[in-house]
């Protein structure tokens, strides 16, 4: 049994029920090859939009139940050889060198295709990652956007995927990027789609997996004991989410409000992150800034910081920040905290007034916060000389 906290919540499309009646004859389709029923149930039927959705702690162990539960011996294809196997993992930045170890630590033959974090995929190099790997069996694309905000292109990306390759099993790592999940079209199925809550600014924020219901129906025939093949257990207890967060989940995604919810907020953090771009130093090589989904560099001098942050809290504004290398901190705007600001009457045009203040005044009589200079000095200690901190 894989580590996961939760069960089935509800299907996003149709009610389960009726689809696993649609599929209730998989039994008969045994003498066609797995692909061609897949595809007659698909295109067909037209069962494209049909997503349930598996609720779980986190995000991270819905990533490690993909890789443990299909064990990488499940194909689309009438046979199965596990030697043949392999994983690609896609992303712009090096933020899917994580994943790629994590498979490779589980035994699982990986490769790892990186774009560049500056500009978003590009949709014909993305699919040609795929395309030209014959022996991929299994994809996970990292769907996050650029450290300028640009959204990386996932439908252009698996529509062109799609036309080649109807063979592999796709998974989407949703957890950085805008959207809650990718929306597929007829023509762009995606197997698996990894999400978080907070990008419904609640909280506590929870990981939650929608899957392709003919995908799962197809893994529930050959592995019935896996969990996500569970699904569709009638037996399965269906958990409930804190009635706060369950009132918020339902709502976003009714008459695709999500998308309002999602993309007003995901896509204000992105204008106020290329906003302060005149506070940017030059950005290092390979410095991982794609797994920052709403953060920004600000200049190496700490007093800048200390007064961008004075200026943003003057309005009520929440913000982290941290040292994500020595001398470059980075700051985050957190989507509840716009949500909340709104709700209470607050104007987004006051925090872009707000950066301004910081922007048209490089030059101050600031006194510097010695205890952000104090905290540097000890991350530049354990960091690069390997001394405690404090030491």
């Amino acid at each position: 049994m894989l580590p996961f906290a939760g069960s089935v919540l509800r299907s996003i499309a149709k009610p389960v029920s009726r689809q696993v009646r649609c599929f209730a004859t998989i039994e008969e389709k045994s003498a066609k090859s797995f692909k061609d029923y897949m595809l007659e149930t698909v295109l067909k039927k037209e069962q494209e939009n049909c997503y349930a959705t598996l609720v779980s702690a986190t995000g991270s162990s819905l990533l490690d139940g993909y890789l443990e539960t299909h064990n990488f011996s499940f194909l689309l294809t009438s046979s199965i050889d596990k030697k043949t196997d392999r994983l690609l993992v896609v992303s712009n930045g090096p933020d899917g060198d994580a994943i790629a170890k994590r498979a490779l630590a589980k035994g699982i033959p990986t490769d790892w295709a990186c774009h560049p974090s500056i500009l978003p995929m590009d949709p014909e190099e993305a699919a040609e990652d795929v395309v030209f790997r014959e022996k991929v069996t299994h994809v996970i694309f990292m769907h996050v956007e650029s450290f300028t905000g640009a959204i990386t292109p996932l439908h252009q990306i698996i529509s062109r995927l799609r036309r080649v390759r109807q063979d592999v099993s796709l998974c989407v790592d949703n957890r950085s990027a805008f959207c809650l999940h990718p929306m597929p079209q007829v023509n762009e199925i995606v197997d698996y789609s990894i999400n978080e809550t907070s990008k419904l600014g609640v909280s506590p924020a929870f990981g939650f997996m929608t899957a392709h219901l003919p995908s799962i129906i197809a893994e529930a025939h050959r592995h019935p004991d896996h969990v996500l093949s569970s699904m569709y257990n009638s037996e399965m207890t269906i958990e409930r989410m804190v009635p706060a967060v369950q009132k918020k989940y339902e709502a976003a995604f009714a008459e695709k409000s999500w998308e309002v919810l999602s993309y007003q907020y995901e896509e204000a953090k992105a204008r106020l992150v290329n906003k302060v771009r005149s506070l940017l130093p030059l950005i290092p090589f390979g410095t991982d800034q794609s797994c920052f989904s709403s953060a920004f560099l600000v200049p190496q001098e700490v007093c800048g910081l200390r007064e961008l942050l004075s200026s943003l809290g003057e309005l009520g504004v929440k913000v982290e920040y941290r040292f994500i290398t020595p001398g470059l901190p980075s700051i985050s705007f957190l989507t509840s905290e716009l949500i909340r600001f709104e709700e209470e009457g607050g104007n987004m045009m006051d925090i872009y007034k707000s950066i301004e203040k910081v922007t048209r005044h490089r030059k101050t009589n600031f006194v510097p916060d010695m205890n952000f200079i104090k905290q540097e000095a000890e991350y530049r200690k354990k960091q690069i000389f390997g001394e405690r901190a404090g030491k």
